[in-house]
């Protein structure tokens, strides 16, 4: 698979539908044990806030950072199954301390 910017990763994001998600065994499973939010809610999260941040971890697979609460971030992982049509894989999700976003 081609690199992909931020940018890029950014706007497919922003246009994903709920159809173009898979969810990774890992993905349930650090779900049910960590948010119990479930694919559709996820998907509602994902496209009513605006991440916080972004990184690239390898090519095809981005951490975004969401604001979950006033002490947490909610980052999920990513990766990118396939551009054209687009797929997108959750990889895992966590609660992480927003100040360890904040420097």
């Amino acid at each position: 698979m081609n690199e992909m910017d931020i940018y890029t990763f950014g706007k497919i994001l922003s246009e994903i539908k709920i159809e173009d998600i898979e969810q990774s065994e890992h993905f349930i499973e650090r779900d049910r044990v960590r948010l119990r939010m479930g694919l559709e809610n996820i998907y509602v999260f994902i496209n009513g806030n605006t991440p916080v941040g972004i990184l690239k971890q390898s090519a095809g697979k981005f951490k975004v950072m969401y604001e979950y609460s006033k002490e947490y971030d909610l980052s999920i992982i990513f990766s990118l199954r396939q551009k054209n049509p687009v797929k997108l894989v959750l990889v895992t999700c966590l609660k992480e301390f927003s100040r360890n976003r904040m420097r």
